[in-house]
Formats: C-alpha cells, sequence, structure tokens
C-alpha cells in the first residue's frame, strides 16, 4: 500500500526518521512540490491503465463517445 502526506515543512526531518524507524515501512520518499505534479500524472496514468484493464475483461462498461464528448 501507498500513502501519500502532506506535511510542513519543518516537520519533514522528524517525520522521515520516525517512519524510517518501522520495520513495516518498506520505503520512505519525499515528493517535493516540483516532483508533486509528475507523481500526480504518474497516478492518473496508473489508474487509466487499470480501468482499461477492466474493460478488456468485463468488468468495466466502457463508455459512449457521446458520454465522452458531452465530458468535454
Amino acid at each position: 500500500m501507498k500513502l501519500l502526506l502532506e506535511i510542513s515543512d519543518n516537520k519533514v526531518p522528524f517525520l522521515l526518521e520516525v517512519l524510517n524507524n518501522f520495520s513495516f515501512v518498506k520505503k520512505v520518499i519525499p515528493i517535493n512540490k516540483d516532483k508533486e505534479e509528475k507523481f500526480s500524472l504518474v497516478q492518473e496514468l496508473q489508474n487509466s491503465f487499470e480501468q482499461v484493464k477492466l474493460i478488456k475483461e468485463g468488468k468495466l462498461s466502457k463508455q459512449s463517445t457521446k458520454e465522452f464528448l458531452d465530458e468535454l
């Protein structure tokens, strides 16, 4: 499971130290403001690929062209 937290800059070192001391925490990756937008884009792409997979498996219905165009 992944967890994204938004915390005050002055508390980052403390929280990183705490998280790194838990044996069940696999990886701690700080994401600054510059990387936040890229991270969001990657998350959106992953969600899109998951939706395509579910559509191909028949577990999710396709959106019609009309519905798609209406959203725009």
